[in-house]
Order: C-alpha cells, then sequence, then structure tokens
C-alpha cells in the first residue's frame, strides 16, 4: 500500500543520513561520497536486472535525454545541501524541509492545478509550526549559513516540482529511472570532485580509512549505498503514487525523524544536534502530520502525447459526432 511504501521511504531516507554521517566523521568528502553510493546503485541495477529482467520493458534513448533533468536536480540538491549541512548543521537542514513543504504546494497550486485538502493543509501547517519553532531559535545566523539555506530550498522546492511534473510526462520503468539517474548523476559527482577542493583531501581521507579496521569502513560504505538504493526505488515510486506536496510533507517527516534518531541511539548525537526541548517539539509534530498527510493515490494526468490518451479523444470525438448526428434526424 501507498502507507507501507512511505514507511518505507522514510526508513530508507532516515539510515541514508545516519549511515552517510558516520563515514562523514572519518571521511570528510560528502560529494564524493554521494557519487560513489550514485555509481553503486547504478551498477546494483544492472546486477539485479541481469537475473530478474521483465520481457516487456524497454527504454529509449529518447525518453533517457528527457530525463536528463531528472539527476541535474539531483545533483543540485546534492551538493547545496552538503554546504548548508557543513555551515549550519542539522537544524538547518530540518528548517529547509519544513518550510519546503508549503512552497511545493502552492507551486503544485498554480503550474499543476492541486490544491491541498483539508487535511493536507493540516498537516502543511503543522511540519511548518513544528518545525520553525524547533529549529529557529537554535539556527546558526551567519551569512553563509543564510545564503546556503536560501540555495538549498530554492533548489529543493525545484526538484520536488520539476522531476514529478518530468515523470508525468516520460514514461519509464521505475528501474530504468533509478539507473538513469544515478548513473547520470555519478558522472557529474565525480567531475565536480575532480575539480573541487575535495580532491586535495583524498590523501588525508585515504589514510583515515586505512586507520580503521577494513571490515567495519567497508560494511558502512557498503551498507549506505545498499540503503540508497532502496531509497532511490522507493522514492520513484512513492513519487507515482502521490502528489508533489504529499511527496515534501513525507521527506520533512524523514528529517523529522532522523532529527529524533539519536533519542533511540544515542552513538549518532552530536553536540551540534537539537536539544530535548526542540526534539519533543518534532515529534509532537511529526506525529499531528502524520495522521493528517493524505497518503491516497495521486492520479497522474495523462501525457498528451499518449497514445491511450489520444485515442480516449478520437472515441470521445466520434460520440460526440454521434449524439449530434442523433438529434439532427430526431429534429427531422
Amino acid at each position: 500500500s501507498t502507507a507501507l511504501l512511505a514507511a518505507g521511504f522514510v526508513a530508507s531516507l532516515v539510515s541514508t543520513l545516519a549511515l552517510s554521517r558516520l563515514v562523514l566523521e572519518v571521511a570528510p568528502m560528502p560529494t564524493a561520497l554521494a557519487a560513489v553510493q550514485c555509481a553503486a546503485a547504478a551498477a546494483m541495477v544492472l546486477i539485479v536486472r541481469a537475473f530478474v529482467a521483465s520481457p516487456n520493458e524497454s527504454t529509449t534513448a529518447g525518453q533517457c535525454v528527457h530525463f536528463a533533468s531528472v539527476p541535474l536536480a539531483l545533483v543540485c540538491c546534492i551538493l547545496a545541501s552538503s554546504e548548508l549541512a557543513a555551515s549550519a548543521g542539522l537544524n538547518a537542514r530540518v528548517l529547509v524541509a519544513a518550510l519546503s513543504p508549503v512552497a511545493v504546494s502552492v507551486a503544485d497550486r498554480f503550474l499543476v492545478g492541486d490544491q491541498p485538502s483539508a487535511r493536507g493543509a493540516v498537516a502543511l501547517a503543522v511540519v511548518l509550526a513544528g518545525g520553525v519553532y524547533a529549529c529557529y531559535a537554535t539556527f546558526a545566523w551567519t551569512k553563509v549559513a543564510a545564503t546556503w539555506s536560501a540555495a538549498t530550498f530554492a533548489v529543493q522546492t525545484y526538484e520536488l516540482v520539476w522531476v514529478k511534473m518530468v515523470m508525468e510526462r516520460v514514461h519509464m520503468s521505475v528501474w530504468a529511472r533509478v539507473f538513469v539517474t544515478n548513473f547520470v548523476a555519478a558522472a557529474l559527482l565525480a567531475a565536480v570532485v575532480r575539480s573541487s577542493p575535495e580532491y586535495g583531501r583524498y590523501t588525508a581521507v585515504q589514510h583515515a580509512l586505512a586507520s580503521l579496521p577494513d571490515a567495519r569502513a567497508g560494511a558502512v560504505i557498503g551498507a549506505s549505498c545498499v540503503s540508497w538504493l532502496l531509497l532511490s526505488l522507493a522514492g520513484f515510486k512513492l513519487r507515482d503514487q502521490l502528489s508533489a506536496t504529499s511527496f515534501a510533507l513525507v521527506t520533512a517527516l524523514s528529517f523529522f525523524a532522523f532529527a529524533l534518531l539519536p533519542l533511540v541511539l544515542p552513538i549518532l548525537a552530536r553536540p551540534s544536534d537539537l536539544g530535548l526541548p526542540q526534539q519533543l517539539v518534532l515529534g509532537a509534530s511529526a506525529i499531528v502530520a502524520l495522521i493528517y498527510t493524505p497518503v491516497r493515490k495521486h492520479a497522474p494526468k495523462l501525457d498528451p502525447n499518449d497514445e491511450v490518451d489520444r485515442a480516449v479523444k478520437e472515441a470521445n470525438r466520434m460520440i460526440a459526432e454521434a449524439d449530434e448526428l442523433v438529434a439532427a434526424a430526431g429534429g427531422q
């Protein structure tokens, strides 16, 4: 069901964030880690599909080209989020996640025509109020932090709205979407790493990883790659079933859950994390928003170029012409 799929997405995102935090404390190269995770996810998709292939599944080069803007948007989100985490910490990331659903709902209203239901409006208000109250007071209002917060907010809002619009126009299987997105993103991130200051820290990171037991370092990095693959699969499946606004709400709740994770796993607690009062506010907001977040299946709009859509329009035209003939005959 959609609710179980949303729960799987939240679990995948939380585990990816937690495992990435453990890796980055030893190897502070977030862009390189994201490139490795994307490359590993693309490779795992090829391996899985080599053994479990669908005979009716086909992806054309044209579809891949039209879908290329999706990995580009993902790369922009990764880069902006990495800079925000480095300059302002987790509280700023949670604050941006709480603000994004409201902006996405406005964009949905004007670009797609979707308007939040009463339950959705309640969830939006609760997430916004809880996130702002919990994170605003502890936010480090420096010029760099404010700049990257605004950039991350803009990029994330664009990604949430744009990817949904592309998915409704470019019809591909979930596996194809995951492969194209991660393959292109890995290539772009690798190019960014090569030309960024991270590349200069490569030798130091090698020494840091060499000081750890091989099994531990490999297990954490490998687990983060598997978690990223599951996150990609669940994310695209969930986007198919929810509106962009509902998906933004689920994403915000995922960051709320990650902020609460140190209460359950103290090993993940860091001095820069939210305090207990703020965590309690986030927890209460997450529970209320979870109850009111609409998780019903979202009916995607038909592609104007789709064969089925054209057939339906042609049938409707013929029915209208028949009705006109019957009406004319009756009048005579």
